[in-house]
């Protein structure tokens, strides 16, 4: 069990850094949540993108180190990393997806939050930590941006 919770904390923190896919689209079945899943736009004009692409390709490719992190201190420094990177790409997200950026952003940083309290050891997070990346507008949110890397940034 300690296994699976540390490779899902790091999942969960490489996935802004790294641009993975992450979530599904639709709420579980009995969460009591809208299974209702509205169109998300991916259609963009790419305007003042040059430094928020180069941000994001750093942090992409510095970031595939972090979800090998095995030991609470491998991933108390790859928080501190994601942290920065996260920050940076957000305040630096171009108008048409600042927005989502900044969905990503809090998400993460609740989580990151979460795993400071319990000392970077997973296995002492509640799941209730791991909510707001399971949210409909995370969801769309992680759409959009991974489609922005992809379409306008190159980034895949």
């Amino acid at each position: 069990m300690a296994r699976n919770w540390k490779r899902l904390t790091v999942l969960c923190v490489a996935l802004l850094a790294s641009s993975c896919s992450g979530g599904d689209d639709n709420a579980a079945p009995g969460s009591g949540a809208s299974t209702t899943v509205r169109p998300v736009g991916t259609s963009f004009t790419g305007q003042n993108n040059a430094r928020f692409c180069a941000l994001a390709r750093t942090y992409s490719e510095r970031s595939t180190g972090v979800n090998k992190a095995t030991t609470p201190e491998q991933l108390r420094a790859g928080v501190q990393e994601s942290r920065t990177a996260i920050s940076q790409v957000a305040s630096t997200a171009p108008a048409e997806i600042k927005a989502d950026a900044q969905t990503l952003a809090n998400a993460f940083t609740t989580l990151f939050t979460e795993l400071e309290k319990a000392n970077f050891d997973p296995t002492k997070v509640s799941l209730t930590a791991f909510a707001p990346l399971q949210a409909p507008d995370f969801a769309q949110s992680t759409t959009r941006f991974q489609a922005y890397l992809r379409t306008v940034c190159g980034i895949s």
